[in-house]
Parts: structure tokens; sequence; C-alpha cells
């Protein structure tokens, strides 16, 4: 009898104020008036109030009983924070408790909130939370192109890549880097740190504003992100790395897609591919 106790304790947990709304009133009229065991009762309830599973790309804002699979993507070292990742994409999260689960690994969330961390939508798990370590989940995460992002609204970090056709800003001063990233199939205005500018021009920190500027424009590069929503879309860049050698292909679809209205990227697309060219 402890055991299912126990059982029972746990579920009460996870459905949270459901269980005084409607779920122990459920469970003692299975028991009492239909005479089901409490362990079938129990397992009844279950697959009634948390069988649908949860998944990184239909999170939004708010608390979640259900359960989620995922795997550490990433973990601070302290442990409490890092990234989350599953077969539809990655989210941050934040822990109030440091996580039992170590890079690489998987793990069962439940009891969750997610809210808005700078704008970008990330787990919390506070002292209420479930976290245990699980199977081994699917984790991929597939480059996705532009116009996609537009299509599905994803606000889920992502990776894609693209061209550096234009430069908004570069200020050292307030380390804030925007610029449009283009991949042929759109083009979207992109926000990144002064940091990360350095690192795809390969120049210290202190660099001039008018070197970051000559290096980093026309650049090739991969990311990962965020698409945030205010007065203008835009997408937050966490982590680039320029990429050393372009494939032909993509600076040929490039070519093949680009309109009459977009022709102004056009020189910088043809100098990288002029520099190319020899390889073919």
């Amino acid at each position: 009898m402890k055991e299912i106790e126990r059982e029972l304790e746990e579920f009460r947990e996870e459905v949270g104020e459901l269980w005084e709304e409607r779920v122990e009133k459920e469970f003692l009229r299975l028991v009492r008036k239909y005479r089901v065991r409490p362990e079938d009762a129990l397992a009844f309830l279950r697959k009634k109030y948390l069988s649908r599973r949860l998944r990184i790309e239909g999170l939004s804002p708010g608390r979640f009983r259900g359960t989620l699979k995922v795997k550490a993507v990433e973990v601070t070292k302290k442990g409490f924070g890092g990234i989350f990742g599953d077969e539809t994409g990655m989210i941050p999260f934040k822990s109030e408790l440091k996580v039992p689960v170590s890079e690489g690994e998987s793990a069962e969330i439940s009891n969750f909130q997610v809210r808005l961390l700078n704008g970008v939508p990330a787990i919390f798990l506070d002292g209420r939370s479930k976290i245990r370590r699980c199977a081994e989940v699917c984790f991929r995460n597939p480059e996705l192109k532009i116009s996609e992002l537009f299509r599905r609204k994803v606000n889920f970090r992502i990776r894609l890549s693209g061209y550096i056709t234009s430069i908004q800003e570069i200020s050292q001063k307030d380390s804030r880097f925007s610029f449009i990233l283009d991949d042929g199939s759109a083009s979207i205005l992109s926000v990144a740190s002064g940091k990360i500018a350095c690192e795809l021009a390969g120049i210290p920190l202190k660099s001039s504003e008018e070197e970051l500027r000559k290096r980093v424009l026309g650049s090739f590069i991969s990311a990962e992100g965020t698409l945030v929503s205010s007065s203008e879309e835009f997408l937050k860049i966490e982590r680039a790395v320029r990429v050393s050698s372009i494939p032909l292909r993509i600076l040929e679809e490039f070519f093949e897609v680009l309109s009459d209205e977009r022709a102004g990227n056009e020189d910088i697309l043809q100098r990288a591919y002029e520099r190319r060219a020899p390889e073919r």
C-alpha cells in the first residue's frame, strides 16, 4: 500500500492543480464506485492526463505538467543551465538546482515553466520540477532555410547558414553587431555581440569598427540563433562560425534565385564566387 501511496503523491504533483479540480474525484469514483484496483485506476488516469508527449517545437510560455524527453546538448560547468534538444529543435534552460545530467545524456523533465529569457523562450526548472535520466533521446538539429523560419514562425533555437550581405551596425561600445543574413531563400535582420563579430573576422576585440566591417562583409557563416518577435522580427545569434570553404553549389543556388529587386547583393556574391572559381 505504501508503494501506491508514493505513486499517487508523485502523480498528484505531476498534474498539479488538476488534482483538486477533477483528478482526485475521478480516482475515488473509479476505486469506490466501480471497484477498480488503485494501481489500475492510477494507470488509467496517467494515460488520460499525461500521455500527450511534449516536444520542444510545440512549447510556448506557461507551465507544463506533462513530460518532455530531451538530450542535454550543453550544460554549464556548475550545472544550473545549458541547452536541451530533441528531434524538433533546441531550447535554453535554467535551473534552481544542479541538474542530474551531464552533457550528452538524456533526461525526462516534467512540471516545468517556459518563460522568455532576453526575448527568447527558455525552460525554467524550479523546486516543483522533476528531472531524471532516461533512455537515449533522438536529437537532430537540421539546418533550416530562412524562408522556412518565417513560414513556421519557429520560436526555438535553430541552425542556419548564409552570407552577410549588408552590415547595419557595428558598435564596439555597445557590443552590438547587426547585419543582413541571406541564404538565397530569403534574408533576415540578425543581431549578435561584438565578440561574435570579432571571432568571425578573426581579429582582436579592440580592433577598429572599419576593420571589422571590411573583414566580415560578404562572409559565409554557419550560425545558431532564435527568432525574436518585437517591433521588427530579427534573428538573435548565439553562436556563429565563418565557413572557410564555401560550397560552390550554394553559391550557384544564390545566382539562380536572386531576383531583380535583390540585385544589390550580387556584387558581394560575385566576388565570393570568383574567389572560388579556380577550384571548379
